[in-house]
């Protein structure tokens, strides 16, 4: 379960709820993909690969593969759930599978069980747990006789009987699983404006775009939520943004106007830090979004602009496992800045092997722990002077 820990400044206030930020932390680790080359697949190729993410992907052939694309932290291993070595390639190693395997033709299948049962297989012998999952609404004990579910039954049910014995495959393994039931998908850009819970009712006409799926998946997928459970996910009406897994409306301190205060906001490219970001610059804040690099600071500030209609947004090179990078990053934003309302502690790291920084520490110590630190007394000095300000740390209980 995902840990929101809020630590106050001397003489200060809370500015907004934590229980509002209930979409994705970006945490970077590597995460394997089956289905990555399909429609709903290439979003959350996309997505991990902007977050900071490793990713690998299972491809039939080398055209699919070029057709990916190239970057230096994607993998495509060319082969077939009938071969077991490639499978267990792209699980070996990895923090979390997910699975966006689909049939794409009419008529009795068995893609998303064959598929399933293999990737099963591989993540017992190489001792991986983690597994993301997309289902539909419908299938198993979500099977009732609403309009939706009859509906769907009636016009796809080869597909949703393939479902039904994929997932009696997956509640029968000894693994931390999550199925995505899903209403119908829908083309589109993501939004971060979506609904998610066991609970959460599904209507006939309900939908969900692909590329918000892939942003919950990959959120689940770093933060642990929803282990061992079905959740439901649906867009939401109008603007309001995130709900709660229990459909709770944000409080009204959630929705107060920040116009005249500054946020930092780390690990913004991606993920929950995305969703902060861009929350606060809809309440009218100068944010600053920090990213490890230029180019993806400028893609994701870019994108809350558009989302947002505020051109208030910054981007502020950090890595936070360089400690001179930490110092450059505190120097710039005291250049640029006298004031400091919000510092949202995001960004993080899951590295499974034992990696060693340039300053010679241990890589999750140095960015989870030693990296925030170091931020945070840089900037406590400003926050001080700022109050009411508020420090935010977002963390993952294992």
């Amino acid at each position: 379960m995902r840990q929101l820990v809020s630590t106050r400044t001397s003489e200060t206030q809370c500015l907004g709820e934590t229980d509002c930020l209930t979409n994705d932390e970006e945490r970077t680790m590597r995460i394997a993909v089956f289905g990555g080359t399909g429609r709903t697949g290439r979003h959350v190729v996309t997505q991990a690969l902007a977050a900071g993410h490793e990713v690998r992907v299972l491809v039939r052939s080398e055209d699919s593969a070029r057709r990916l694309g190239r970057h230096d932290r994607l993998t495509a291993v060319v082969g077939t759930f009938e071969q077991p070595g490639p499978v267990e390639a792209v699980v070996r190693g990895t923090g979390a599978v997910i699975s966006t395997l689909g049939a794409t033709v009419e008529g009795p299948t068995t893609v998303c069980t064959d598929g399933v049962r293999a990737i099963l297989a591989a993540m017992g012998r190489q001792g991986v747990r983690r597994l993301l999952v997309l289902s539909a609404h419908g299938v198993a004990d979500s099977h009732d006789r609403s309009p939706y579910v009859v509906a769907v039954w009636a016009l796809r049910g080869h597909r949703m009987r393939d479902k039904e014995t994929m997932e009696e495959l997956i509640r029968a393994a000894d693994i931390d699983a999550t199925i995505v039931r899903l209403p119908a998908l829908t083309e589109g850009p993501r939004t971060g404006r979506y609904r998610t819970g066991t609970g959460v009712p599904i209507p006939i006409t309900g939908s969900i775009r692909r590329a918000d799926v892939a942003d919950f998946l990959l959120g689940a997928a770093v933060t642990g939520s929803y282990r061992s459970q079905t959740p439901r996910i649906i867009a939401s009406a109008g603007r309001r943004g995130l709900r709660s897994p229990a459909g709770v409306a944000p409080s009204p301190v959630a929705r107060a106007p920040l116009t005249g205060r500054v946020a930092l906001v780390t690990g913004a490219t991606g993920g929950m830090g995305s969703v902060i970001a861009t929350d606060f610059a809809r309440r009218g804040a100068t944010v600053v979004l920090t990213a490890r690099t230029e180019r993806t600071g400028r893609e994701a500030a870019r994108a809350v602009v558009a989302g947002t209609g505020n051109p208030r947004v910054e981007v502020l090179p950090l890595d936070l496992a360089d400690q001179d990078s930490i110092r450059s990053a505190a120097a710039q934003f005291h250049d640029r800045h006298h004031a400091l309302h919000v510092l949202v502690n995001n960004a993080g790291a899951h590295v499974a092997e034992r990696r060693l920084t340039g300053d010679g520490i241990e890589m999750n110590l140095a960015v989870n722990h030693l990296g925030w630190f170091l931020l945070t007394n840089l900037l406590l000095d400003t926050l001080r002077s700022s109050a009411p300000a508020r420090i935010v740390n977002v963390a993952s209980q294992p």
